[in-house]
């Protein structure tokens, strides 16, 4: 088969932040209340989403590690962090203060169990949690959860 294939197109979906989002993560900012994402899209789409809701975090581990040729697992010295699923289950509790102490932080590509270690892990550092929840992926962590946001 050829492409471009005239009998094909091709289709891009936009998945947009939920209508008021973007305001509650000010209004919570303004608080001085640290936003976490946690999502289970892919990194790139993860990526895309944060920027619109919680600001550009070009910073990150990942593109840093891209201009200097180093191991994303040796830059420290950002004040984003994107982590990966597949990552989750690997990191020590060093690593988990220190995505903590980051000023943005994504967590893509995470599964229910990923959720609620992300949960359990914030709260042996002393964080109160809240868990919005849209579906019963969330139960666990929503579960686990101090606070649980409708």
């Amino acid at each position: 088969m050829n492409y471009p294939d005239p009998e094909y197109c091709s289709l891009g979906l936009i998945d947009p932040p939920k209508h008021g989002v973007c305001e509650a993560i000010g209004t919570l900012r303004l608080a001085c209340i640290k936003v976490i994402m946690v999502t289970g899209d892919h990194l790139k789409t993860a990526d895309a989403t944060s920027r619109k809701m919680i600001g550009d975090t070009k910073e990150a581990p990942r593109s840093l590690s891209a201009k200097t040729g180093r191991s994303v697992r040796e830059i420290y010295e950002v004040s984003a962090v994107f982590i990966h699923g597949d990552d989750i289950d690997s990191l020590e509790g060093w690593q988990w203060d220190l995505i903590f102490s980051k000023q943005e932080v994504v967590f893509a590509r995470t599964s229910p169990q990923h959720k609620l270690e992300i949960v359990k892990r914030a709260q042996a550092l002393g964080h109160i949690v809240g868990v919005p929840s849209d579906g019963v992926n969330d139960s666990s962590a929503l579960k686990r959860a101090d606070l649980a946001l409708r």
